[in-house]
């Protein structure tokens, strides 16, 4: 198997490469909603927004495979529960590598992962949408499962409508002898159906869809033969819904096993605490570049070099997490522009006109330099997305960050002051 497919849909590293279910957020194309299809989602987002605690069991069955080659087909179970207004308890149970748990008692979070051996503790956030918007180690096999987590946000039909283009509803359907009201949604990248339970308890039981069109869109040029005829198919069942009722004493506490070793943050699945190749940049220079800016123009890091302090954010309009620190990191750069900082937002391999509309949708006017091949990201070992690399006066790399945190404009602050400084 070609290793950047490999690498792609491996249950942990797949998400930790951005590319996970239904964080693939765009631009909602006006007019393309099915007034039935939302008022399903009306139903399940006020259904949940009532409901103070909840509760259920997932299956997910993922199916992969280059053309030609027989299909793999793995099992990643877990369990999830919730409790407002900030409570939350996720346990990968089952999967082909080990286990994961992250757990929020309202105090404190724990976040354990199994082929690490490794756990952290944090101060919990004050509600479930800012837990759900950490990123963290310990959620990540939940991007897999659909809009699940975002029937637990403070506004679920808002979350599940972010990035879809296209929404109708295919009908009601059996799913064992429960009857479901069937969702079609398109996005940039994929295609997905989800079904809900029709009544009023309408709890998400089924999800169905396939990422490789956005992984073949996001793949090095010199990749996508290799994708062609690929099999890759992700079905999410849930069950044993408990939504409203008391749950069990103890759900919401944690002792992390016996051996584990508390660390102050993981630095990657596959390289234990390792840092990872981006993270060793820091305190090395810069490697200079230069690239075309969109609209016109092109950028040279070196030109700054002895008098700004540059942000580089790499990103694509695909990528949930970096539509969702892209603002943030604009907000920050343009309240330190006075103070001799500049942003270039590195878009990673799109179109120009992708890229335009985009912005234009999100209202954002930002300096974008386009990485059409990945060759800048290469330089900075970008490895998944968003990733912000942050370059001092003196031309070395003075922070890296990789993913997206609910804390990131604190730690941008932070981060630009030590730079400043130096």
């Amino acid at each position: 198997m070609g290793v950047l497919f490999q690498n792609m849909i491996r249950p942990f590293s797949f998400i930790v490469a951005s590319l996970g279910a239904f964080t693939f957020t765009s631009f909602a194309a006006e007019g393309e909603i099915a007034p039935a299809a939302d008022a399903v989602l009306v139903r399940v987002g006020e259904f949940f927004q009532q409901a103070k605690s909840a509760s259920t069991a997932m299956t997910v069955t993922i199916s992969q495979g280059l053309a030609g080659e027989k299909v793999a087909v793995d099992a990643v179970r877990s369990t999830l529960a919730m409790q407002r207004p900030n409570q939350f308890a996720f346990h990968l149970t089952e999967s082909p590598e080990g286990k994961m748990s992250h757990v929020c008692d309202g105090k404190t979070v724990w976040t354990f992962v199994e082929p690490l051996k490794q756990f952290t503790v944090e101060d919990a956030p004050a509600t479930l949408d800012a837990l759900l918007m950490s990123q963290s180690q310990g959620l990540l096999p939940l991007m897999q499962a659909g809009p699940t987590a975002d029937l637990f946000r403070a506004d679920p039909r808002k979350a599940m409508l972010d990035g879809v283009q296209v929404l109708r509803l295919v009908g009601e359907e059996k799913l064992g002898d429960v009857v479901c009201e069937h969702l079609h949604g398109e996005q940039v990248d994929m295609d997905w159906e989800v079904w809900f339970e029709k009544g009023d308890k309408p709890v998400l039981r089924k999800v169905s869809y396939s990422p490789l069109k956005g992984i073949i869109a996001s793949a090095p040029e010199g990749e996508r033969a290799k994708l062609a005829g690929a099999t890759y198919q992700i079905v999410v069942e849930l069950g044993d819904w408990k939504v409203g009722d008391a749950l069990a004493a103890g759900t919401f506490t944690y002792e992390p096993p016996k051996g584990a070793e508390k660390v102050a943050r993981f630095h990657s699945v596959d390289g234990g605490g390792e840092e990872t190749a981006a993270e060793k940049l820091k305190g090395t220079v810069a490697a200079d570049f230069s690239a075309p800016l969109l609209g016109g123009g092109k950028m040279q890091l070196a030109s700054h070099k002895g008098k700004e302090v540059v942000i580089l954010d790499f990103w694509a309009t695909w990528c949930g997490p970096c539509v969702q620190g892209l603002p943030i990191v604009s907000e920050v750069a343009a309240m330190y522009k006075a103070k001799g900082v500049v942003f270039y937002a590195v878009n990673q391999g799109e179109e120009e006109a992708d890229v335009k509309k985009f912005l234009a949708s999100k209202k954002l006017e930002i300096a974008v330099a386009m990485d059409t091949e990945g060759a800048v990201g290469k330089l900075f070992k970008v490895q998944g997305i968003p990733q912000t690399v942050i370059i001092g006066k003196d031309g070395k790399v003075a922070a890296v960050h990789i993913g997206f945190s609910g804390n990131l404009k604190e730690m941008l602050v932070k981060q630009l002051d030590a730079a400043l400084a130096q």
